[in-house]
C-alpha cells in the first residue's frame, strides 16, 4: 500500500508545472482570439507531457509508451 501511495505522489510532482502554466495562462493572457488560444492550448500540451515523462513517469509507464513507438519505427526503418 505505501508503495503504491509513493507513485501516486510522485505522479503528483509532474502535475504542478502544468497547474501553474495553466494559472498563469489565465491570469496573463488574453484568450478570446482562436490564434492565442490555440497556441496557448500547444504550449500547455508541450510542458504537461514534458513535466509527466521526467517527473511524474516510472520507467514501466515510460516503457508502455515508449516501446511500441520503437517498434514501429524499427519496422519502419527496415522497409
Amino acid at each position: 500500500m505505501l508503495y503504491f501511495w509513493r507513485q501516486i505522489f510522485k505522479l503528483a510532482k509532474g502535475l504542478w508545472p502544468p497547474i501553474v502554466l495553466g494559472i498563469l495562462i489565465n491570469l496573463l493572457i488574453d484568450l478570446s482570439q482562436i490564434i492565442i488560444f490555440l497556441l496557448s492550448g500547444f504550449v500547455y500540451i508541450i510542458v504537461f507531457l514534458t513535466s509527466i515523462w521526467f517527473l511524474g513517469m516510472n520507467q514501466f509507464e515510460k516503457d508502455l509508451i515508449s516501446n511500441p513507438f520503437n517498434r514501429t519505427f524499427a519496422k519502419l526503418k527496415y522497409k
